[in-house]
């Protein structure tokens, strides 16, 4: 359903990002840019697609809202028609759009429950929250609140995105089987090399033995890590350092991460071991590839908007002639807060930079 009258932010085109300034932007996690090398950012009229991209939003979906995958779901995303906006040529992705598209990637790959149960995929605003809790600002014991219920031990694969410095690049746990004899296995996937990858195996590391020691106080009762492996955890935890395509241009941070947890979805093997490594590299896939990402996503949004207009022309209709005001009143019912925080905007201000 749209719900009308909430505010809008103002998407627009940002200059040539300035690699190496340190900007933060969000929340208050601040991850510093290291040098960049080998990177070259084309204009961005050579890093356009050729397929032309109409970038109108309909006006009677000014000031609305919708809520995917729905209003009920406890990892519901809040999307307003302005972050539509975020998706044009040229424009950095929000996080409602990030999150919307993970979930939409939940929904769409892990159909089958044993694929379901072989990820966990955070949001966009897990890592900041991970950092406050390790760095005592928070308890680790409620940050536990974000994987209730789960085991990530027991999981394949931990998706984790990373935001910094107006930068976007993606965190992969590989938890090998128990027969492997290994421990877990963390790569850091970053399409401009931007972000500190020691710092983030830093943290991911910490995380990792935090919910180690909580597990060693409450067993649970299976573990798919090897019992030698499990007892001495700390010391079997590998950073390992993979190539992978990067962006042609200033802004698609956002898209190659995206892209790099849909392609790794599709081609994980059951079990990671660390020959497995070699799938990734710079010639995984196209870069134009991914930058071709920000068109599918921008169409599956205006298809919810619609879908969401459409339900609301029903619904008034059927309240008309009064043959759906139970319903209608359901649906007009207080409102839920988000699950997953609150509106970041899509793009930076004038004289500031992002990737």
């Amino acid at each position: 359903m749209i719900v009308k009258n909430v505010g809008r932010f103002k998407a627009t085109s940002s200059p040539i990002m300035q690699i190496g300034r340190n900007v933060q932007h969000g929340d208050s996690s601040v991850l510093y840019s290291r040098k960049v090398n080998d990177v070259v950012l084309v204009d961005d009229e050579d890093a356009q697609s050729d397929e032309p991209v109409d970038c109108r939003v309909p006006e009677e979906w000014n000031d609305s809202k919708i809520y995917y995958p729905s209003r009920d779901d406890p990892e519901a995303v809040e999307l307003t028609s302005s972050d539509i906006k975020c998706l044009d040529p040229g424009v950095y992705l929000s996080s409602p759009v990030i999150n919307y598209y993970i979930q939409y990637i939940k929904r769409d790959k892990f159909q089958r429950e044993a694929a379901r149960n072989n990820f966990h995929m955070f949001n966009t605003y897990f890592y900041s929250k991970l950092q406050e809790a390790l760095s005592g600002k928070g308890e680790f014991v409620k940050l536990r609140r974000w994987w209730k219920g789960v085991n990530i031990f027991q999981r394949g694969y931990i998706i984790l995105p990373i935001h910094g410095t107006a930068h976007w690049s993606l965190v992969i746990i590989c938890i090998p089987a128990k027969e492997s004899n290994s421990g877990p296995i963390v790569v850091h996937l970053d399409s401009l090399g931007m972000h500190p990858t020691d710092d983030i195996y830093h943290t991911v590391r910490r995380f990792l033995e935090e919910e180690w020691k909580h597990l060693r106080k409450n067993p649970p009762s299976d573990i798919s890590i090897s019992d030698t492996i499990w007892e001495d955890l700390p010391r079997n935890i590998h950073k390992e350092n993979v190539e992978v395509p990067g962006q042609n241009n200033a802004y698609d941070c956002g898209i190659f991460m995206l892209y790099y947890i849909q392609r790794f979805i599709i081609e994980a093997p059951e079990n990671f071991t660390r020959d497995r490594l070699v799938m990734f590299s710079r010639s995984w896939f196209r870069s134009e590839e991914a930058s071709n990402l920000r068109n599918k996503i921008r169409k599956l949004l205006l298809k919810e908007f619609e879908n969401a207009r459409v339900d609301d022309v029903m619904s008034e209709a059927a309240t008309a002639d009064g043959s759906d005001d139970d319903c209608f009143m359901k649906e007009g019912e207080s409102e839920a807060p988000t699950a997953d925080g609150s509106h970041e905007d899509c793009v930076m201000m004038e004289g500031e930079s992002e990737a």
